[in-house]
């Protein structure tokens, strides 16, 4: 009778340590899919000032040789951006699908 009720004992200790466990894992997903909202947002930011940029650059009277190497830089980094706002999009809805 001792060993049934030690045995029923470990399993409640066990059952509630997987289910704190859970919760922690929930929690931390949470957070997470927040994190990555914030930099999809910082993405979207940096996006906008990019383009502001490449209106300022092309309103400008600089030689085309200065404005061909900005813009292009406004280019690559604003394909860049785009392509992290895309991937952490897809981790967050993945993220958000497991829940």
């Amino acid at each position: 009778m001792d060993k049934e009720r030690e045995s029923a004992q470990r399993i409640r200790s066990l059952s509630g340590q997987v289910e704190r466990s859970k919760g922690s894992f929930r929690s931390y997903r949470t957070r997470m899919c927040l994190e990555i909202e914030g930099v999809v947002t910082d993405c979207a930011s940096l996006l906008r000032k990019l383009t502001v940029l490449e209106q300022t650059v092309l309103k400008l009277d600089i030689s085309n040789a200065n404005a061909t190497l900005v813009l292009q830089a406004v280019e690559d980094l604003g394909n860049r951006a785009s392509r992290l706002t895309q991937e952490l999009n897809r981790v967050k809805g993945r993220c958000l699908d497991q829940r």
